[in-house]
């Protein structure tokens, strides 16, 4: 293709996209702006923009995938939003003259144009209806910031690349793009391993606008790098929204190639086994290749498959579970129900009890296994050890470390880290030194569950790093905002917590002898129906979190809340019923479920196309 073509090329791509903002102003105002409009091209990780830069042009991009960054309180860059194909830059700062609200980085090769305020208003003076559909730009692109359940836009370019031996990744590629769902249009690009010659200039220029085209007619492309530094993988690389590495956790690892592309999103997906009982030693993966984001992927197992194409498509389905002490296991219901309905998890958060129970979807067991195993985990009661003398605590929380310990051994055959679970897991506990709350996904998973559960003033505080941890239900006991901040597609979850308290019946509570008095009245009924010290000291930890319980609700697109009248935050001994009452819920509401949303939760795949690219 000739530099003429080329630019003829750009130009009908802008056409096309000033056609379809402009929503049928006619060819006069598209005629009017071209001559107007300058060429601007950012290789990725190149910046256009800086945070707090004065400026009134606006930009639109014709082809490629920019990031809006705001710098944080220590200074540290912070993505907020991400620009692509047909989208504009810059509306703010033209009509207001203000500076910019935030940087904006090029992801990768990027093609973009660029308005002067002073042509925009000739424009408008010209065609009045053009400030019309700015304001209107405008205000879908607040919504999109203000909205509360905001996603983080899903890639469209997806490069896999190998970084050990013995993995085919052109079958990797074509098996995850079948999985690919909701009927996208979905293309494999490898080149022929067979060809030696570099790319030239001439084919390079060919395949970008060969790229872009593609782009604008697929849903999806699937780049195949070669594993050895090449130009085809340095081009694979720059057209990437999302870079994945894939390795082969039994063997070591190469040099990385996209180590120094930090504008684009980096996963590592480690490959195992499908006869493996569970992952290990991820902690030495992740910190070797500086990455944040992983999977665990057995590629023998379809489910594994489709978990792994759901999560880069932005179609994965996450559940988060609440806390609520014994009527947590009302989630393990929740989930025997799910599992009946043919559903989909693929990534679990929670806090206290419900970080247990998610522990238990998160090791990729049969919900039977997870039942039968929590049934004997609990059945002697992980809070039967009360203090004589509570110095800090009513129980003195040896037998909970029993008990998790014990779970997760039995579980795993193990001793594991949060990140070797097969599925993605994150828990929630609150640190009482700083006052705030944390998000755990790496670290030793038995004492972070322990952490999560450990309710102050009932259990004993956890010591990390010289500060004092505990309950995540303090400040977050349904974190489905955590969820829905990390770009997950979908979100389940299950609330177990319950406003405030049952009305009681009496004008003064009774005094601790009148109290002990009736509960030793075996055989007649309670004369004082009153919360105890520790449904007290339970509730009164949970204040902050009740207060945000309605906006965590509503940012999940299912929400099960199975009614727990009768069950107490210690009525370890019912785990049958309370199971029960929770399957019972679940199915009620999946029973209800509209067609997309069974869909959804059910997952689709689809077939994809496939072509190998050659230097002629």
């Amino acid at each position: 293709m000739s530099s003429k073509d080329s630019q003829d090329y750009q130009r009908q791509l802008l056409i096309a996209i000033l056609d379809g903002m402009l929503g049928g102003e006619g060819e006069t105002v598209v005629d009017a702006l071209l001559p107007r409009l300058t060429w601007h091209h950012l290789q990725a990780g190149d910046v256009l923009f800086e945070q707090g830069d004065v400026g009134d042009d606006l930009f639109l991009v014709v082809s490629g995938r920019l990031r809006a960054v705001v710098k944080g309180p220590d200074g540290e860059r912070m993505p907020v939003g991400e620009i692509m194909r047909g989208q504009s830059i810059g509306e703010m700062a033209m009509m207001t003259g203000r500076p910019r609200r935030a940087g904006i980085v090029a992801m990768r090769d990027s093609m973009l144009v660029r308005l002067s305020r002073e042509a925009y208003e000739e424009l408008v003076h010209r065609f009045p209806r053009l400030a019309i559909t700015l304001t209107r730009t405008i205000i879908d692109r607040l919504r999109q910031t203000f909205r509360p359940q905001a996603r983080v836009t899903r890639p469209v370019n997806i490069c896999l690349m190998a970084v050990t031996d013995g993995i085919d990744v052109v079958r990797l590629a074509h098996a995850v793009a079948r999985r690919l769902s909701h009927g996208n249009r979905v293309l494999v690009i490898a080149r022929d391993s067979q060809e030696a010659e570099p790319l030239s200039p001439e084919h390079y220029r060919r395949l970008t606008h060969w790229l872009d085209d593609v782009e604008a007619r697929h849903e999806f492309l699937v780049f195949v790098a070669e594993t050895a530094p090449s130009e085809w993988t340095r081009r694979c690389l720059k057209a990437a929204d999302e870079v994945v590495l894939l390795a082969r956790a039994d063997l070591p690892s190469r040099a990385d190639p996209s180590a120094g592309l930090v504008a684009t999103r980096r996963t590592l997906v480690l490959l195992h086994d499908q006869h493996k009982r569970m992952p290990g030693g991820t902690r030495d993966w992740l910190v070797r290749l500086g990455v944040s984001a992983h999977l665990h992927i057995r590629p023998e197992l379809d489910r594994d498959i489709a978990r792994l194409a759901r999560v880069l498509s932005g179609t994965d389905i996450g559940l988060v579970l609440s806390g609520g002490g014994a009527r947590g296991f009302a989630h393990l219901g929740v989930l025997k129900a799910l599992d009946a309905f043919g559903a989909q998890v693929d990534c679990i958060g929670g806090a206290s009890i419900g970080a247990i129970m998610g522990a238990y979807c998160a090791f990729d067991m049969p919900v039977a296994d997870m039942i039968d195993q929590a049934r004997r985990a609990f059945a002697r009661g992980p809070t039967s050890d009360v203090n004589v003398i509570p110095m800090q605590s009513l129980i003195g929380g040896r037998r909970l470390k029993t008990v998790i310990d014990a779970a997760v051994r039995q579980a795993t055959d193990g001793d594991i880290d949060v990140e070797d679970t097969w599925k993605s897991l994150f828990c929630v506990v609150s640190n009482y030194t700083s006052a705030t709350e944390v998000t755990v996904r790496r670290g030793n998973l038995a004492k972070w569950l322990r952490t999560s559960v450990s309710i102050p003033g009932v259990l004993p505080l956890v010591v990390h790093g010289g500060e004092l941890l505990g309950d995540g239900g303090t400040f977050n006991n349904f974190p489905t905002d955590v969820m829905v901040d990390q770009g997950t597609g979908f979100v389940i979850g299950s609330d177990l917590l319950q406003k405030g308290f049952d009305p009681v019946e009496v004008d003064e509570l009774p005094s601790n002898r009148q109290l002990l008095l009736d509960r030793l009245r075996l055989h007649q009924a309670r004369r004082f129906h009153v919360p105890g010290l520790t449904s007290i000291l339970v509730n009164s930890m949970m204040l902050a979190s009740q207060a945000r319980q309605r906006d965590a609700r509503m940012r999940t697109d299912i929400c099960f809340t199975p009614a727990m009248n009768g069950i107490g935050m210690l009525d370890w001994r019912k785990f049958d019923r309370i199971v029960d009452l929770g399957y019972r819920h679940a199915s009620e509401v999946l029973e209800g479920l509209s067609s997309d949303q069974a869909a959804r939760l059910r997952g689709a795949g689809i077939a994809a196309r496939g072509v190998v690219l050659r230097a002629e």
